[in-house]
């Protein structure tokens, strides 16, 4: 082989430093995009993902952010429900957190979760406390009923019925001019079902003619 020609060859399979440099400009390009843009096989897992807990025993927030499966953030929320719980439960709160939902860059829904509706209840159940006028007391009671429900796994699904209950039993007191609503008149723990919601919605009708008639 002649100098001249293996001169041509070294030279023609080499990279020049123009194209090493769009090679490795790609490259981090394609990282980039990859860390954004999560592949379908990695959505909701830690390789970009953000994770919302919610504190089963004092409404609080918490959302972690997660970046190649390690966690890279965490933001603790008060609510309005975790402030009346401080005002009319005198013993600090001992955090239980439970996941509700997971995001993923460029995906709109979140997974299904045994707690995806908890911050539905907890919002509902300010609601219903706000509209009438609830003693100190039977806003404690409330909030501890809802807690002990959030709690136990067997009875959680029934968090709405009581929200359902206590609704009812405003729209009632404001009816007769009643309030405030005291302590005693919210059911006990042992007595929330959905029969007594719909037993609470039945309630008799005041006599008088029909709107019909």
């Amino acid at each position: 082989m002649s100098p001249e020609y293996s001169e041509y060859s070294s030279r023609s399979t080499g990279l020049t430093k123009r194209q090493k440099g769009l090679i490795l400009a790609g490259v981090v390009l394609a990282a980039a995009l990859l860390a954004w843009r999560v592949p379908r096989w990695l959505i909701w897992t830690g390789w970009n993902c953000t994770r919302d807990y919610i504190d089963i025993t004092a409404g609080r927030n918490k959302v972690e952010s997660h970046r190649y499966f390690l966690k890279t953030g965490e933001v603790i929320q008060d609510t309005e429900f975790t402030e009346l719980y401080r005002r009319v439960v005198a013993e600090p709160p001992v955090p239980k957190w439970r996941i509700f939902r997971t995001l993923s860059p460029g995906v709109r829904h979140s997974p299904n979760y045994p707690y995806s509706g908890a911050p539905a209840d907890r919002r509902k159940l300010m609601d219903a406390l706000n509209r009438a006028a609830f003693t100190e007391e039977a806003k404690k009671k409330a909030l501890l009923t809802m807690v002990a429900l959030w709690q136990d796994e067997s009875r959680r699904r029934l968090a709405s019925d009581y929200i359902a209950v206590l609704s009812d039993l405003g729209n009632q007191a404001q009816e007769a001019q009643t309030l405030p609503i005291g302590a005693d008149q919210l059911p006990e723990l042992s007595e929330v079902s959905p029969w007594r919601r719909w037993a609470a919605r039945a309630r008799p009708q005041p006599d008088g003619p029909s709107p019909r008639e």
